[in-house]
């Protein structure tokens, strides 16, 4: 029996368009900031809800993502709130998106195996890909989320942050983990400034 197979070049090129397809995409979010933050030297927080998130899983959850960004900086978490040197409050949701056009590109591979008689077999592979393959109407979420930390001994506000994002994963809980990530890059950057962030992702966070 007699095996034929594809050329050793295009079977590079065909891992080459596997890598392209499996390729990370990228979150991109707005973030603005005024702070009055020194570089934190131990600092204690507490990241306490409002009135509607109070005893809410969701709030717990992205609480936690903050909590562990603040930890990183150097801040450390109090033992109650009543001994925060600050309380850091979040703000978050969706809003209604807009439709745009997209243009949607295609990556297929096929790999198929066939007879060629009792004497021979034949491995076929085959790629296509497509620029530029057509459109489609999407919808756009806003996803945002805003953070505050108050001093608590004179009540001053030290740190405000917004985080705007536009993509058609309306689901926070897809998404805050970016989110949170932007908030805290460059913490805690210039004041009164915006910022493009852009994070790579392994899953679809668009």
């Amino acid at each position: 029996m007699r095996y034929m197979f594809p050329p050793r070049n295009f079977v590079i090129v065909l891992i080459g368009i596997f890598l392209l397809a499996g390729c990370a995409q990228k979150f991109t979010a707005d973030v603005t900031r005024f702070h009055e933050l020194a570089a934190p030297s131990g600092e204690t927080f507490a990241v306490v809800p409002n009135a509607e998130q109070q005893g809410g899983l969701a709030f717990q959850e992205y609480a936690g993502l903050v909590r562990a960004e603040l930890e990183r900086l150097g801040f450390t978490p109090a033992t109650s709130q009543d001994t925060a040197d600050y309380l850091v409050r979040m703000d978050y949701g969706t809003t209604a998106g807009r439709e745009v056009q997209e243009d949607r590109s295609r990556v297929s591979v096929g790999v198929g195996v066939g007879g060629g008689g009792r004497s021979s077999t034949r491995v076929g592979v085959g790629a296509n890909i497509g620029l530029g393959g057509g459109s489609e109407r999407a919808s756009v979420a806003i996803r945002n989320l805003s953070l505050t930390m108050t001093r608590q001994s004179d009540g001053q506000r030290v740190f405000e942050g917004h985080v705007t994002s536009e993509g058609r994963i309306s689901n926070l809980s897809d998404v805050m983990p970016y989110l949170v990530d932007a908030m805290f890059t460059d913490f805690p950057g210039e004041s009164g400034t915006t910022q493009t962030v852009k994070i790579k992702v392994t899953d679809d966070a668009d």
